[in-house]
């Protein structure tokens, strides 16, 4: 749900680079009835609104190839979500949240209030999660997993960041030596988020077969950008190694 003031509406103006001709219309100082943009190179439409006294009840939005991108609806609920292909990514509506992934293969079906199904792209399901809510709570006594699959596949999932959240809550089922291994693989990732969780676990697992790669990043001043709105991180990869270290190799610095 949004809303526009006349400030608001000048600023989205200022901020759409890429539309040759922009309309509002206003009704007592917010935004009213049909607005759009239009694409300088292609004369494609960039997006498509309509707002009631500032609140939007439909918008569409295309990429600039003239592909549906993405498009709303207040009510009925509706929200979809395409690739610049034009391959649906994700349907949702008032009752459940369906995604893909851009091979058109099912990612995970949300029935609210009810089990979300997070599946692999071969077709195997990975977590299933009963929920008596509107969205998906993380707890694991709500959580079945698909054990054998996960194991054989363990260090592919890494790699999927959408599923990662859940690998980290399965993780300890691994036996210790994959444990290791998983761990010493998340700490020598690119992907900071990876590394960080990946020094904590090494710590909270004791994992000495870590020590190698942890001494690797104590002067890796970065701080990880959240893969999550709802979570952050507030000190540096090198600040977890030496809390790591220390209480590995009981080090002092």
């Amino acid at each position: 749900m949004r809303f526009y003031s006349d400030l608001e509406v000048e600023l989205l103006i200022e901020d759409l680079t890429e539309a040759a001709h922009c309309e509002w219309s206003y009704l007592n100082g917010f935004g009213h009835g049909r607005g759009f943009s239009v694409y300088k190179k292609t004369g494609h439409l960039q997006e498509e609104f309509f707002l009631d006294k500032g609140q939007t009840i439909e918008e569409t939005i295309w990429y600039e190839n003239g592909v549906k991108r993405e498009y709303y609806r207040k009510n009925p609920f509706s929200v979809q979500r395409w690739n610049a292909d034009g391959v649906l990514l994700r349907e949702a509506n008032e009752e459940q949240d369906k995604k893909w992934y851009p091979s058109s293969k099912l990612k995970s079906v949300f029935i609210k209030k009810k089990e979300y199904t997070r599946y692999d792209e071969s077709g195997e399901w990975l977590v299933k999660i009963k929920s008596e809510y509107e969205y998906v709570v993380l707890s694991e006594k709500e959580m079945s997993f698909n054990h054998v699959y996960i194991e054989n596949h363990y260090m592919d999932l890494l790699q999927d960041h959408d599923f990662y959240k859940y690998f980290i809550i399965w993780l300890h089922r691994l036996e210790r030596n994959k444990l290791a291994e998983a761990i010493c693989n998340l700490i020598k990732s690119d992907i900071l988020w990876h590394k960080y969780d990946g020094i904590n676990l090494a710590k909270k697992y004791k994992i000495h077969e870590a020590i190698p790669y942890i001494k690797l990043e104590l002067n890796n001043n970065e701080i990880p950008p959240s893969p999550d709105p709802n979570m952050g991180y507030g000190d540096t990869i090198s600040g977890r190694a030496r809390i790591t270290l220390k209480e590995i190799e009981n080090l002092s610095f």
